[in-house]
């Protein structure tokens, strides 16, 4: 997440993938990417416009599409945003990591409105 008022929406999320996979994710803690960068005095990530998954494995990406679907059915509409849940492959410049399918949340309405 890149705002703390994201964060209630990503745990939703979260519940959703586990009861809509039995269980069998193994998700990471939710992490505010901003205040990470902050406390590593580095810069500020740059947020996906629209909730992303990022696929690290190309044999991975049909259970991405799959996930995705989850993923939209839980979001709450958002006024001027698209529903789609984006899946992309990772860069090609970063190291992929095996079995791992990265979720990224655009900030919420009132951060964005914030900037």
């Amino acid at each position: 997440i890149y705002d703390e008022a994201s964060r209630e929406v990503a745990k939703a999320v979260v519940r959703a993938l586990r009861n809509d996979t039995d269980d069998a994710l193994r998700v990471a803690p939710i992490e505010n990417v901003t205040r990470a960068a902050a406390l590593r005095d580095q810069r500020r990530p740059v947020p996906w416009p629209q909730p992303t998954l990022i696929v690290h494995n190309p044999g991975e990406h049909a259970c991405a599409v799959a996930l995705a679907a989850t993923i939209r059915a839980t979001l709450p509409a958002v006024a001027g945003r698209d529903p789609a849940v984006w899946v992309r492959d990772l860069p090609r410049t970063l190291t992929p990591s095996p079995g791992v399918i990265e979720l990224w949340l655009p900030p919420s309405d009132g951060a964005a409105a914030a900037k």
